[in-house]
């Protein structure tokens, strides 16, 4: 069995979960007879992980990403549960936690995305975050995997130089310049 549609008084559209699968519903009036079309969907298995990602330019989605002062991007969970589903911006509770919010700022985007645990990250003073999620539902943690967001902001650039700083080259010969 995947799911169960008990029917309680109060609660006649409610649907339980009870295990992992996909489970196709359908609805049915009891008074003509008349079926809905069905309507198939997912059950997850039990969480056995979560994970922190950055989305927007100039991040790198897993583990590590650099932003300059004054930059946002997106941040979100995802869940790994078993049987292999994954689900990205789990609902449900999942928040995330900055551990430098003085360098890097969260601000939840429910306003915006409802039901959601999408955040909007803040570049705000050079420094290294690392950005946590939990789920007070199951009692995991991003950090228990090793699967934080370490985000790193740094000043933006306002000059650059090359070196070194050669002023001839000969015909064939290749020059490697560094920028800095």
């Amino acid at each position: 069995r995947v799911a169960a549609a008990t029917n309680p008084p109060g609660a006649r559209s409610r649907i339980d979960g009870v295990g992992p699968g996909t489970a196709t519903i359908v609805a049915t009036d009891p008074a003509s007879g008349s079926v809905s079309d069905p309507v198939s969907f997912e059950v997850f298995g039990p969480l056995n992980s979560l994970e922190v990602r950055a989305f927007g330019a100039g991040t790198s989605p897993l583990g590590a990403t650099i932003l300059d002062v004054g930059d946002t991007a997106w941040a979100s969970t995802w869940g790994f549960f078993d049987y292999g589903f994954t689900f990205e911006q789990l609902r449900g509770g999942v928040t995330l936690t900055s551990s430098a919010p003085a360098v890097a700022a969260l601000e939840p985007l429910d306003q915006l995305v409802p039901r959601t645990t999408a955040f909007l990250l803040k570049a705000e003073t050079p420094g290294v975050a690392v950005v946590s999620a939990h789920d007070p539902l199951t009692g995991f943690g991003s950090s228990e995997h090793g699967c934080d967001l370490r985000v790193t902001v740094r000043n933006p650039a306002v000059a650059l130089r090359l070196q070194p700083e050669l002023r001839r080259v000969g015909l064939g010969e290749i020059v490697r310049l560094t920028a800095l």
